[in-house]
């Protein structure tokens, strides 16, 4: 099959930033995995108290969790004692321990860590955050597969909105994850963004499909075998699961994209060879501005305002040129303004939106004072 043109779409700004650089972790799929058994136990600890997470699974092998110090998936030094008594060694700086036992469905006994000790009490559960969406929802909740025609098979969730049928379409995303090996809600430290936006998007009338990455979860494939290209392919054919669901619109499917993103409205064989050319633009600004801005700084105080002034210049006259977006690579969507400004009184009225281009801008300014 030959290289296709992605639609337009109109959620490609649905999020304007997940703030901060998250480090991605080989995480678990949405579902617990066989043979693991969950614990959430509450620590009281001077001031306040500790949530603790512990998963056993029954080969003997123990981790831990502590969301409030940091702490992922620690594995545990388990030894056995008489009567079905654990005690296990959780290897910090200043080693704790915890002598455990079965009681009423869950664990019970004591934690210790040089000369403090508190009862502890682990019960049966999987942690959740304030945010994670609650059911009974008010969309539809499928799971789906991806058939890569390479041959393996992504799992995923889609998300059909209220009200969307063959006769009233809806539009929709693909949600792609930064780089590193991720499960389809981008879970890391307890923390589920995509699950989280996805229900968000629903809420609004958008459909949405997220998937586990090539070798995650419970998806096949080789992760670290795959290249951008490889990967690149994979959001290709979830974009055409999604574009082929009777309730979506194949004309407003779109990508939603995290960190270390693929670049959207472009020939799927292009879509990683324009990545390259765009991590060459990144690299260049990020290595060479720092230098030129010191070197001009020398020369004159004025110089390096006055470029950036022109490269923001320049930067604005590209926007306004392309439409916000809009680019020869795909097809000229129907009804958009030439002016894109148009467009900043409905952004300035989202507050999230301007929190997230806030964080971004901070953060962007925070490592360029670092590299100067």
């Amino acid at each position: 099959m030959g290289p296709t043109r992605l639609p337009a779409v109109i959620v490609r700004r649905a999020v304007a930033c997940l703030a901060g650089a998250c480090v991605a972790a080989l995480c678990l799929a949405a579902v617990p995995a066989e043979g693991v058994r969950t614990y959430l136990a509450d620590l009281a600890v001077p001031g306040g108290s500790l949530r603790l997470v512990l998963r056993l699974t029954e080969d003997g092998d123990a981790t831990i969790d502590i969301p409030a110090q940091g702490i992922e998936r620690m594995a545990l030094e388990v030894t056995g004692g008489p009567g079905g008594a654990l005690t296990m060694r959780i290897p910090v700086p200043v080693p704790a321990f915890m002598d455990l036992k079965e009681a009423d469905g869950g664990l019970a006994g004591t934690f210790r860590q040089a000369a403090f000790s508190a009862p502890v009490a682990f019960r049966p559960g999987e942690p959740t955050k304030p945010q994670d969406p609650k059911p009974p929802f008010p969309y539809a909740v499928r799971d789906v597969e991806v058939r890569h025609p390479e041959g393996h098979v992504l799992p995923g969730t889609l998300v059909v909105p209220p009200g969307a049928s063959a006769s009233s379409r809806v539009p929709g995303v693909v949600f792609i994850t930064g780089s590193g090996p991720q499960d389809r809600d981008e879970a890391i430290m307890g923390h589920r963004p995509f699950l989280v936006i996805a229900d968000a998007l629903a809420r609004r009338g958008i459909a949405s499909l997220r998937c586990d990455d090539r070798g995650v979860g419970r998806s096949t494939g080789d992760f670290a075998a795959a290249t951008s290209a490889d990967f690149a392919t994979d959001a290709a054919a979830a974009f055409d699961l999604l574009a082929a669901v009777p309730e979506v619109d194949p004309a407003r499917v779109g990508f939603v994209c995290h960190s270390a993103n693929m670049l959207d409205y472009v020939d799927r064989n292009a879509l990683s060879r324009l990545e390259t050319l765009r991590l060459f633009a990144a690299g260049f600004g990020w290595t060479v501005g720092p230098f030129a801005g010191v070197w001009l700084l020398s020369h004159w105080h004025g110089a390096p305002f006055v470029v950036v002034a022109l490269a923001a210049a320049t930067m604005c006259l590209l926007i306004w040129r392309t439409g916000m977006g809009p680019v020869t690579a795909r097809a000229a969507p129907v009804g958009v303004s030439p002016n894109p400004l148009r467009y900043l009184p409905r952004f300035l009225a989202q507050p999230r939106l301007v929190v997230g281009l806030y964080l971004a801008v901070v953060r962007g300014c925070g490592w360029s004072v670092y590299l100067v």
